[in-house]
């Protein structure tokens, strides 16, 4: 529906293009009529998810959906796992210097000798392969938890609301997420293994998109947990952690931009130094 959408009622709010639907409750009359569930939201939102479900962009990890019409709407899918990415790849070619051919790694005074320039294991490799199965294990916390009936009304400045989160959602957050984390996690963890340094520019990109599910998962499942009586809450801080999400992308957007955005990401060797004549 265009216009503001209160997605917990069924219904929209003071709609400017729409005179006389203002607290019409449209979800309960169409469950009515259909005898289905209904599911009432923006049609921006709802744009950008059948974008991203069905259209070119399908399963993008990141998509802005802009609709043009009697007004404009703009919906947004934002990616955990995108900012993740972007951070570990920040992180090795500004401060680790892991992949890099030239610089020396941040780690070498902790290790007995670097496999750049010796024939001996990688530290750090060896700690992402302790790290990654300790991360899938945390993936036991959600899909060990059960779903709750979440659903009552109240009144917020003399308006009625109905604050619900259906057992879909939550089957969502607490069974897919969990398992599609270790679906990547697995896959980082086997490239790693078996493909060495060759191995490591694809394992970041699977451990970002795992780390990026289970957080999606075990953040929900917090929220739920603590806010499940005051839902008002549970949505308040659903928003801001979206705010605070898209400001931090936008930061790591800004702050690894010359590496995020360059034609050729790959190293170029560096010119060794000419010492000067004596």
């Amino acid at each position: 529906m265009p216009g503001p959408v209160a997605s917990e009622m069924g219904m929209v709010v003071s709609p400017p293009i729409m005179p006389g639907w203002d607290q019409y409750p449209i979800r309960g009359t169409l469950e009515k009529e259909w005898n289905r569930p209904v599911a009432v939201h923006n049609d921006a939102n709802f744009g950008a998810l059948g974008e991203w479900m069905y259209g070119t962009s399908r399963h993008s990890p990141n998509l802005v959906f802009l609709k043009v019409g009697t007004g404009i709407g703009l919906g947004m899918i934002l990616g955990i796992s995108f900012m993740l990415i972007a951070l570990l790849e920040g992180t090795d070619s500004r401060l680790v210097h892991y992949s890099s051919e030239t610089d020396k790694c941040a780690a070498l005074s902790l290790c007995k000798g670097c496999a750049k320039y010796a024939d001996v294991p990688c530290g750090l490799r060896r700690v992402f392969l302790l790290l990654i199965p300790s991360v899938m294990v945390l993936a036991g916390i959600p899909l060990t938890a059960l779903p709750q009936m979440v659903s009552y009304n109240t009144t917020i400045m003399g308006t009625p609301y109905n604050y619900s989160h259906a057992i879909i959602q939550q089957l969502v957050e607490i069974r897919y997420a969990p398992l599609a984390a270790i679906l990547f996690l697995s896959l980082a963890l086997a490239l790693l293994a078996l493909r060495g340094s060759r191995g490591v520019p694809p394992s970041k990109v699977l451990f970002g998109i795992g780390v990026g599910y289970l957080t999606f998962g075990l953040l929900r499942l917090v929220l739920l947990g603590l806010f499940s009586s005051n839902m008002v809450w549970f949505v308040f801080w659903e928003e801001a952690t979206e705010l605070l999400l898209i400001l931090a992308i936008l930061t790591v957007l800004v702050v690894f931009r010359d590496r995020l955005l360059a034609k050729d990401p790959g190293f170029s060797p560096r010119a060794a130094p000419t010492k000067a004549a004596a």
